[in-house]
């Protein structure tokens, strides 16, 4: 799991539009600067993500 932190970490310094890592166990979230949906979306149409 630290692992991923890392690399979630990593993704927040390189990128403006992520604000913060938000996390409890192995359930994650990012807080995103504009519409959320419009990131979901696009990560999913290009295999990235997986939303339940």
């Amino acid at each position: 799991m630290e692992y991923i932190w890392g690399k979630l970490q990593q993704l927040v310094a390189d990128k403006d539009q992520i604000k913060a890592i938000r996390g409890k166990g192995l359930l994650i979230g990012l807080e995103v600067d504009g519409n959320a949906i419009d990131y979901v979306n696009k990560a999913r149409m290009d295999h990235q993500c997986c939303s339940l």
